[in-house]
């Protein structure tokens, strides 16, 4: 198809690559994000500051790499209220796992 667009091989193969580079740096991005909000959530939970504090460090450091890259960076606010998120999910379901025990009995 970008043949027809008149891009050469080597114009085709370097768009190939560049998606293929911001494919890997997504996804990789967004797994350590996750493992990120998850070690802040566990240190919340257990009242480990210190642990709060290197979740936050990791965070901003995760930023700066974004950055550095060129994607779009997550404010730490994000990272705050990750605990808060999970509550929230943690009680819907619990909700709507009563409710479908209560339908069936």
């Amino acid at each position: 198809m970008l043949q027809a667009l008149g891009f050469s091989a080597t114009e085709m193969a370097k768009i190939k690559r560049t998606r293929q580079w911001q494919y890997d740096y997504d996804k990789y991005f967004s797994e350590r994000t996750t493992e990120i909000r998850r070690e802040y959530v566990e240190a919340k939970r257990a009242g480990d500051y210190a642990g709060e504090a290197a979740a936050k460090a990791e965070w901003k450091n995760l930023q700066l790499a974004k950055k550095r890259v060129g994607f779009k960076t997550s404010p730490v606010f994000n990272l705050i209220s990750a605990p808060k998120q999970q509550a929230k999910r943690e009680q819907s379901f619990r909700k709507e796992f009563t409710g479908l025990r209560g339908e069936g009995g």
